[in-house]
């Protein structure tokens, strides 16, 4: 296999080098490598894990992020670290650790930002292994800067740059570690006379710092992912088996639950193994599609947005002489105009439009045939277009409460969920959407509870088959209503009958955010838990939930799916709390087992603790374990191991368990 000629790279210093001239750009993407290996030039890193065999060009290797994303991504300056990220200690290399190499690298970005125009260019970050944990490090270090001594940076210049980042993405980063061994011999490959790199242990899986690194970091990058500006997070993660000499070790080197560890928008899988997850053998592989697919649609959804926020200064922000009072009452066309645009615009925009004279009076009006000509709006496109509206206003948090308590909003949307779902579909669906966000305000939540005949027609169309989508934004406006429900003695609500329809969403088809809804909706009926109990193919749903969902659209969803799993811990937790139940899914070693991996994976958060109660309670004394549980032993002690417990049980304590004889189960890719 030939070599090409090295490509351009413009070294700008000893941390940075540029892969492509440009003239005229208007984006900056900068790779970050992953750990340097033993005899590795620290100097050529930023080029090693950047170069392929590419399968339509003869025994050639290309540095794809300049031969191919340079040129896919129009406006694009391609740059690339380099520093040591070196796993041995040697007499050159190996003493530095992250935070030192985070902090370098910012000085090395910064002393060319000018230069470059990363203060007012969209920046993107990509980070192979454990360049993503080198990503997290430095971005920290730029936001500490604003809140502490600026250290010679400058303030506005770093906020501007941390502004900037449009997408940070990772190519299988172990966020909760590697698997990896240190042999204790003396011709083991990472010997004492070549003793491990701080790099090294801090990559081990289960060690303080990365849970302290995603811990700081998850709160920080949650400040840059907000209605106006947002950090879009993407990951991929390998599937096959590594071969490592140096690690000693022939095994998936980053696990799932570890490269799934950061709060990502997106979840991708690429047959590939640690080395060669970055490395795309053409233009069509999983690894290098996705990539151009989030920067396109970062790109593209920041483009729309100055565009929008452009035409809605100039169309809907008029001056103090023009009223807003008759925009709602436009034709159909100018309602779909200003609803497109509202989709987008900053929250500033929707926030003068609300609190402008008689908007919403208008606007609500739109949501009823009242004093209407016979045949107003026979299709509902109107009341369709208006309820949508509604919807991206109230995605604004501050915003929720005036449109939920605003006199008849609420009334006349929970009207339209009664109106022939055949005919007009879309009508409903709209009004969910608008109730589902609106329903995540306690005053408006109580307000659904109260309102007679309005959650039993959610349970109605939860229960109907016309559309998922409808299905899901019911059964997610129950949800979050019902976390109001026991709070309203007069709520209204046939609660056998949509625990029925609930249970029953969790055993059909795999739709994971109608499982998440359902979920979150059986966690407000605590008396519904003793009979849930008995239902072992919804445990088992339960417990695959907590996991989590691979493929998370946006940050949005990717809280409200917390929000889910967190009521999914308590249902565990409020079953376990009764002796009987826990005993009952102790003898389900599937459903144990997977509340043992989630366990293991996560952080702490409320999340942990409830899932780490809920096993605590299945373990709990040696007498109820040991009366004829069909468990396995080697569940139960992985079980009391990650629980940090000391064995309670003797080994002829525990009956043999036969193979289980249970459907063989499957949710977001795993199966049970």
């Amino acid at each position: 296999m030939s070599r090409s000629q090295p490509p351009f790279a413009k070294r700008l210093d000893d941390n940075l080098y540029a892969l492509n001239e440009r003239a005229d750009f208007d984006m900056s993407i900068i790779f970050f490598h992953g750990p340097c290996y033993d005899g590795e030039d620290i100097g050529e890193m930023y080029l090693r894990d950047w170069v392929s065999f590419c399968q339509n060009a003869s025994d050639a290797e290309v540095v794809w992020p300049k031969a191919w994303l340079a040129e896919d991504v129009s406006g694009a300056r391609i740059f690339s670290a380099t520093y040591d990220l070196s796993l041995k200690v040697t007499s050159r290399n190996g003493r530095q650790d992250y935070y030192l190499i985070g902090e370098n690298l910012l000085g090395s970005i910064f002393l060319h930002a000018q230069e470059y125009e990363m203060w007012s260019k969209p920046v993107v970050l990509v980070g192979h292994s454990l360049g993503g944990i080198v990503i997290k490090q430095l971005l920290l270090k730029a936001h500490h800067i604003l809140g502490a001594g600026s250290g010679g940076y400058n303030k506005g210049r770093v906020k501007q740059f941390l502004d900037n980042i449009i997408l940070i993405y990772y190519y299988s980063t172990p966020h909760c570690g590697m698997t990896l061994r240190v042999e204790e011999d003396s011709d083991g490959p990472l010997s004492l006379s070549c003793p491990p790199s701080r790099i090294w242990k801090n990559a081990r899986t289960l060690n303080a710092y990365l849970s302290r690194l995603q811990h700081e970091f998850s709160q920080m990058s949650s400040l840059y992912r907000t209605d106006d500006k947002k950090w879009r997070k993407a990951t991929i993660g390998e599937t096959s088996m590594t071969k490592w000499d140096l690690g000693g070790i022939h095994d998936v080197l980053v696990p799932e639950g570890s490269w799934r560890g950061d709060d990502c928008d997106s979840y991708m899988t690429a047959d590939a193994d640690h080395f060669s997850v970055c490395k795309p053998t053409s233009k069509t592989s999983n690894s290098y599609i996705d990539l151009l697919s989030q920067i396109e649609a970062c790109h593209y959804q920041l483009r729309m947005t100055q565009q929008v926020r452009e035409a809605v200064t100039r169309r809907v922000i008029v001056s103090r002489e023009t009223s807003l009072k008759e925009l709602p009452s436009l034709d159909l066309a100018s309602l779909v105009d200003l609803k497109e645009r509202l989709k987008n615009a900053p929250v500033e925009i929707k926030t003068q439009l609300v609190d402008s004279s008689d908007f919403l009076h208008d606007l609500v009006g739109l949501l009823s045939e009242e004093g209407r000509d016979e045949g107003w709006d026979a299709d509902g496109r109107i009341r369709a277009t208006t309820a949508y509206i509604l919807y991206f206003l109230a995605g604004v948090k501050k915003l929720r409460a005036k449109i939920g308590l605003y006199p008849q909003a609420l009334l006349r949307l929970l009207n339209l969920l009664h109106m022939n779902v055949g005919e007009k579909l879309e009508v409903v669906k709209a009004t969910l959407y608008a109730l589902r966000v609106l329903a995540r305000d306690g005053p408006s939540a109580k307000a659904i509870c109260r309102r007679e005949g309005a959650l039993d027609q959610l349970v109605i169309l939860m229960d109907s088959d016309e559309d998922t989508d409808m299905r899901v934004k019911a059964a997610t406006t129950l949800a979050f209503a019902t976390d109001e429900l026991r709070q309203n003695e007069n709520s209204f609500l046939d609660r056998e009958r949509a625990c029925e329809v609930l249970v029953r969403m969790l055993e059909e088809k795999q739709i994971p955010s109608l499982q998440y809804s359902a979920a979150h909706a059986l966690a407000n009926f605590p008396e519904y838990y003793s009979e849930l109990a008995q239902q072992p193919k919804a445990l088992m749903t339960l417990a695959i939930l907590l996991l989590g969902n691979r493929s998370v659209e946006s940050g949005e969803h990717n809280e409200e799916e917390m929000v889910h799993r967190v009521k999914v811990a308590t249902i565990f937790e409020g079953i376990t709390a009764v002796g009987a139940n826990a005993l009952k899914i102790a003898t389900s070693p599937e459903v144990v087992e997977v509340m043992v991996r989630v366990l293991e994976v996560i952080e702490d958060t409320p999340l942990k603790l409830s899932i780490d109660k809920s096993l605590r309670n299945i373990a709990e004394g040696k007498s109820s374990l040991s009366r004829g549980i069909s468990i396995g032993t080697d569940s139960i002690d992985r079980l009391l191991e990650v629980l940090d417990l000391d064995s309670v049980l003797d080994s002829d304590s525990v009956l043999d368990s036969d193979e289980s004889d249970t459907e063989e189960f499957s949710l977001f890719g795993f199966r049970f």
